[in-house]
């Protein structure tokens, strides 16, 4: 029977067809296999190595990686939170938007988030000369922050004053953020970039000569550069 198996190969290239390390081979029948087809065998099984890896990256290119959707330089959530930021501040808005809120829930947040920019508006100048003079500054989460200044530290009544700014300011900017927030039904896995978008926001509209804070931690002051 293996005879008659042996001799119905008649060439190596039918040989070739079949693996030399087949277990249906008897050891026999391997022997029998020569040196040039064994060679012809590796050759086929390195190429067919070759082929699938070459498959694998041809279609691991093809695939197209999703896309991060940015309008001019900023990204789109960026532009969403801060056109809704802009309208919440807008005086004129504030005022329409109340007179024709559909419901009492509505007409109450728009009149809390109106009377925090008016406040904010109150205490402008002053907040203004505390960046000025680096006894605050804009830090990277969107918030004034008090900086390590003598008079802070030594004028006690200063000191208080610029503790009930500060508060005051960053409470205003709280009701304000929270409703931005919310209006763009953002979840608590934005935070952190909705965070990051106000911060860059003031620092970009506060005066050269502020104190802001990157978002690494370190403290410069904003040159004209930073326009």
């Amino acid at each position: 029977m293996n005879g008659e198996r042996l001799n119905f190969y008649k060439t190596e290239y039918e040989l070739r067809k079949f693996d030399a390390d087949d277990t249906n081979f008897n050891e026999r029948e391997r022997s029998c296999i020569s040196p040039s087809v064994r060679r012809l065998l590796s050759q086929e099984k390195k190429m067919r190595f070759v082929v699938l890896i070459f498959f694998t990256l041809f279609l691991a290119c093809s695939i197209k990686t999703p896309e991060i959707t940015l309008t001019g330089e900023k990204t789109a959530l960026e532009n969403q939170i801060l056109g809704a930021y802009d309208q919440l501040t807008d005086n004129n808005l504030i005022t329409t938007s109340v007179r024709t809120s559909s419901t009492p829930q509505e007409n109450g947040q728009r009149r809390i988030v109106r009377e925090a920019v008016q406040k904010q508006e109150i205490i402008k100048v002053q907040v203004d000369k505390l960046k000025r003079d680096k006894v605050v500054g804009e830090n990277n989460k969107g918030y004034l922050e008090i900086l390590d200044s003598d008079r802070y530290k030594k004028d006690a009544s200063f000191r208080k004053m610029v503790d009930a700014l500060v508060e005051q300011e960053n409470h205003n900017r709280r009701i304000i953020y929270q409703r931005v927030l919310a209006l763009n039904h953002s979840d608590r896995n934005s935070y952190d970039d909705a965070a990051t978008i106000f911060a860059k926001m003031q620092h970009e509209k506060t005066a050269p000569g502020t104190m802001i804070q990157l978002m690494n931690g370190r403290w410069i002051e904003k040159t004209e550069e930073h326009e």
